[in-house]
């Protein structure tokens, strides 16, 4: 089993109608299969503070995501 691991950084973006999404950005291009930003739905009723709380949070722990 191949495990691709890439490092990225989680900001916060919003729809076209102001809903708040995370967005896990990557850092650089190492490994072309985890060169995209993956997006993350949030709790309908989740306020931007509290979604840019979430992304302070989990750049403070995640160190990189992995492609199993």
């Amino acid at each position: 089993m191949t495990t691709a691991r890439g490092e990225y950084r989680f900001t916060v973006r919003e729809s076209a109608d102001g809903v708040p999404w995370l967005a896990a950005e990557p850092n650089n291009e190492r490994n072309p299969w985890l060169n995209n930003v993956l997006g993350f739905e949030l709790r309908p009723d989740t306020t931007r503070e509290q979604a840019e709380g979430l992304a302070r949070v989990l750049n403070g722990y995640v160190v990189a995501i992995g492609l199993i």
